[in-house]
């Protein structure tokens, strides 16, 4: 906000200047509008003047041809009476012709032909015989009822494709004033290139002629010229057809130069003439003009500036002074009266001041009243606020609840809608095919509402949490289209990819960045009808750029503002085609925003939109296991393989002080100094527990752990996490062996089995689940499979059949009354002869991190750098491997 002073300074500098900048602004517009008047004036009247001199100059030459035809008819040897006859002999006439041709060094050629078309005398004699009966002036000048002289097109002369020439036509009459033929002159125009060389305005000025197809005659280039460049498509040709003079403005060919001409039509022949100059150059002649006019304006400005900043001072001079005094006032200073000096003071300022003094007592007194509003207020909203966040905690353990109770009922219609089609229960008629698909599809739909609600749920509350790694783009992308592709392909659209050079990977949470791509990709087949879907991806500085273009129905402008808030469509009317919850891009853009990116939309309606937005990249070296790495260290230090531990870590100082306790206690050590060393000595020495650092220079631990879990020579070696990283949501992975989430697809159900159990074939599966419904779909399931199976409905049911005969393989819900799926897991590991026994979660209650923290799994203990002692770390290590200091001593 500008002070006072300035907005009288500004209103004294537009009443000041504003009429003079009115002025000139009309000045300088007159200005142009005369230029352009003068451009009427004059160019126009040079282009009808050239127009007439070419026209002139065919006048002439016909002049020259009707009389070399009147001696033909008069001379009585020509023999014209017999042109048409056998017995036409054409010596004499040749002899005139030539006489005529070499009398008028315009006519390239002159020719006479009978009423036939075929010529019977031509000079040069070359052309006798050659019949012209299929040229438009040969059948216009032969037509008796349109006697008269004829002209062709522009035509180039044999032997030479410079000259351009123009053949005119006059007929030959006996004396019986009949028609008997023809006398032809093809003309040479190179004096209308002369013409229009006279014809030009300036240095850069331009004089065309061209003929009635707009081909050129006349052009200061020459080699346009020598070509008969076709300007049909030029602004100035197009603008003078339909009108015989004008003026124009237009966008020359030649530089693509802005020109200002004037133009005209040759009578009879129809050819364009136009006489143009750059419009640059017209303009520079307002130069002077301008720059006197912007001078004067800018010494009126400088004027009025001043004055307007004097009196200004002047004016606010007593406003500062209450200015002052409010600002006393607004410390607290209701004491000092407020005066304003007299010599600057109107009346009305002075009786202000009285005002404000007044004012100031009156605050004095209900401030006190204000400070008590004040606290009464602060604390009826501490209320609130604590009500607010009772009533956010009742909604989310209400939407957790409610999550619960709706994906359990789905999870059967689900799955046993999948059996149905499946064929597990007998074949089925394709109308009650149809009708399960149906309801199949519509119970995944209803799933997927859920999940878009629990996770809006979610973001609002802050529990959202990313799980942040190395992600490769292209691989990410093709798994997406994995799934997104039969939906395209059903509505026959394509969808293309394309990655810029050197991408690099990205940073992100793998799950939470497929499902932003699952979305739009989603959205892109649903409002695409025909045509294609495309993937773009580029590096953009620290960021890489991802983009989703369709080619589909667009979005309208409006609308575009409002896509990404919740519960909001593109098309919200009654009438809309397409359905949806308004929650798919309103999660999309808490996402990418998660992951410190931002998303924008560019659509058009009819025309497809294009969804952009960026992710980090991945740090060059961060995580990146390379050619260039530092020195290893890969140093066994007595014992032998099989009974050591290994020791990986970075720094050899704590490498060594670890080592040395655990000597102490004594096991055997190895020490690797990088994650490729770690994972090569995990497989060849088999260690019987590794202790790892999180922060290493060459790749992070977490990748080590993934690696290590992943082969099936290391999966079963403890893990000890000795690192500063205190992030115990990574470090404490499940204690199962696996997860589904419910409701689940039979697929996805076997391959995690297979997984856990290479076959099913005689295997004693035990399904835990207080659902009947859900305990008996899962047994149809396996049984398919060939797996024996047994129920149980509790958790305690469950316990006691597994001390009796421990299972193969655990499917277990983890919300169920009684002893909880959470409560299960922790008796199972506690208990030696069923710590083995794998376990599978199937359950719909979403995992928290609270929730992986009780199961407490892969990773068997946390210890944090900065505690290590002697005593604890070989406490925690006898826990680990259940053995004594004695038992480690003996090893």
């Amino acid at each position: 906000m500008h002070s006072l002073r300035w907005y009288i300074s500004v209103g004294f500098l537009m009443v000041g200047v504003g009429p003079l900048v009115f002025f000139g602004a009309q000045r300088i517009s007159a200005l142009f509008t005369t230029q352009d008047l003068t451009i009427q004036q004059k160019h126009e009247p040079m282009a009808e003047s050239l127009a007439q001199a070419v026209y002139g100059y065919l006048l002439d030459q016909t002049s020259a041809l009707q009389s070399t035809a009147s001696q033909i008819e008069s001379d009585n040897d020509s023999g014209v009476a017999r042109l048409n006859g056998a017995s036409f002999t054409a010596t004499h006439l040749n002899q005139e012709l030539a006489a005529a041709h070499s009398a008028q060094p315009a006519l390239l050629q002159l020719y006479v032909g009978n009423l036939a078309g075929r010529a019977m005398a031509a000079a040069p004699p070359a052309g006798v015989g050659v019949d012209y009966s299929d040229w438009n002036y040969v059948r216009d000048v032969l037509n008796p009822g349109r006697i008269g002289p004829k002209y062709s097109d522009v035509v180039r002369f044999q032997g030479d494709a410079s000259v351009a020439a123009v053949v005119i036509a006059v007929p030959i009459l006996d004396s019986s004033r009949n028609l008997v033929g023809f006398l032809a002159g093809t003309v040479n125009l190179s004096e209308v290139q002369r013409l229009s060389t006279f014809s030009r305005i300036g240095v850069n000025g331009q004089a065309v002629v061209v003929d009635r197809r707009g081909r050129v005659i006349a052009h200061p280039r020459d080699d346009w010229r020598v070509e008969a460049k076709d300007l049909s498509s030029s602004g100035i040709f197009q603008q003078s057809l339909g009108q015989e003079t004008g003026a124009s403005w237009y966008t020359d060919p030649d530089g693509n130069v802005p020109r200002a001409a004037g133009f005209a039509t040759v009578p009879v022949v129809g050819w364009k003439v136009w006489v143009s100059q750059p419009v640059a150059d017209l303009r520079s002649e307002l130069t002077p003009l301008i720059l006197s006019t912007v001078e004067w304006l800018l010494v009126a400005i400088v004027l009025a500036l001043v004055l307007g900043f004097l009196g200004a001072a002047w004016i606010t001079a007593p406003v500062d002074e209450l200015t002052r005094a409010a600002a006393r006032i607004a410390q607290g200073d209701f004491v000092t009266p407020v005066k304003v000096r007299e010599r600057f003071a109107a009346k009305e300022l002075g009786a202000l001041a009285q005002t404000f003094s007044q004012m100031a007592r009156q605050l004095s007194g209900a401030y006190q009243t204000l400070e008590e509003k004040v606290s009464q207020r602060t604390s009826e909203l501490q209320a609130a606020n604590q009500e607010l966040a009772r009533a956010n905690k009742l909604k989310s353990e209400f939407l957790a609840n409610v999550s619960h109770e709706l994906r359990t009922p789905l999870s059967a219609i689900i799955g046993f809608s999948q059996i149905l089609l499946d064929g597990i229960d007998g074949p089925v008629n394709e109308e009650q095919q149809q009708d399960i698909e149906q309801v199949n599809k519509s119970g995944q739909s209803l799933l997927a509402l859920i999940n878009q609600i629990l996770d809006l749920s979610k973001i609002e509350a802050g529990k959202m949490e990313l799980s942040l790694e190395r992600v490769d783009l292209p691989a990410l992308v093709n798994a997406v289209l994995d799934s997104i592709s039969p939906l395209a392909q059903e509505k026959g659209l394509r969808i293309d990819t394309r990655f810029g050079p050197g991408l690099p990977a990205v940073e992100a949470d793998a799950t939470r960045l497929k499902q932003i791509l699952i979305n739009l990709l989603s959205n892109a087949v649903k409002f695409t009808e025909r045509g294609h879907i495309e993937i773009l991806a580029q590096s953009s500085g620290r960021m890489v750029r991802i983009a989703v273009k369709d080619t589909g129905i667009g979005i309208s402008f409006d609308a575009q503002k409002l896509i990404f808030e919740e519960f909001v469509q593109g098309d919200g009317s009654s009438t809309r085609r397409h359905g949806g919850t308004g929650l798919g891009l309103s999660i999309v853009r808490r996402l990418v925003e998660m992951h410190g990116g931002a998303i924008t939309v560019v659509s058009e309606p009819g025309l497809g939109s294009t969804f952009t937005f960026t992710v980090p990249a991945w740090a060059a070296g961060q995580g990146t296991v390379g050619p260039l790495q530092r020195q290893s260290l890969r140093r066994p230090n007595q014992g032998l393989p099989g009974a050591a531990i290994l020791v990986v870590d970075d720094d050899p100082s704590v490498r060594q002080l670890i080592s040395r306790h655990l000597e102490q206690e004594g096991w055997k050590t190895v020490q690797a100094s990088n994650a490729t060393d770690a994972l090569q000595l995990a497989r060849e020495s088999k260690p019987i527990l590794i202790t790892l650092d999180i922060m290493m220079p060459d790749a992070s631990g977490w990748w080590v752990l993934e690696k290590l879990k992943e082969d099936p020579q290391t999966a079963g070696i403890p893990v000890l996490v000795v690192t500063i990283v205190e992030d115990q949501r990574l470090v404490f992975a499940l204690g199962a062996s696996d997860y589904l989430g419910k409701p689940y697809d039979r697929g996805a159900l076997i391959a995690k089995i297979h997984r856990l159990l290479p076959t099913l074939d005689g295997k004693r599966v035990l399904v835990v689940d207080d659902d009947p419904d859900a305990r008996s779909m899962l047994a149809k399931i396996l049984k398919e499979e060939r797996a024996e199976v047994v129920g149980a409905a509790s958790g305690d049911e469950a316990m006691a059949m597994i001390a009796e005969s421990p299972p193969d393989l655990v499917l277990l819900d983890l919300m169920m009354p009684g002893m909880s799926g959470f409560e299960m897991v922790a008796r199972l590991r506690a208990q030696p002869s069923a710590a083995a026994v794998p376990v599978m979660i199937v359950s719909a209650k979403e995992l928290t991190a609270e929730d992986v923290l009780t199961l407490n799994g892969h990773i068997q203990r946390f210890v944090a750098k900065g505690s290590i002692e002697p005593e604890g770390l070989a406490n925690a290590v006898r826990q680990l491997l259940g053995q004594s200091k004695t038992e480690g001593a003996a090893a």
